[in-house]
């Protein structure tokens, strides 16, 4: 099938500019980017997988909201109650 899409390529036009120069400039190019956006891709995905892991690994499981009694929610210190 690659050789196919290559071959295609290669009829598009007559011309000899473009079998000898243009077209196999192109299909390296395309394959090229066939190659690196999917491997940009993953390492986008990977990273971001990376980060919400590091996030949820950074979640603080205890109450933060302290419950104080009335003569300590007064005076704001533990010292009073």
């Amino acid at each position: 099938m690659i050789d196919a899409l290559y071959n295609g390529g290669l009829n598009l036009m007559a011309d000899a500019w473009w079998t000898t120069m243009a077209w196999p400039v192109i299909w390296i190019l395309l394959k090229i980017v066939a190659v690196l956006a999917p491997l940009m891709g993953a390492v986008a995905y990977l990273t971001l997988w990376e980060r919400k892991l590091l996030g949820f690994m950074q979640v603080l499981w205890v109450p933060t909201v302290w419950v104080l009694s009335d003569c300590c929610s007064r005076s704001l210190t533990r010292s009073s109650c």
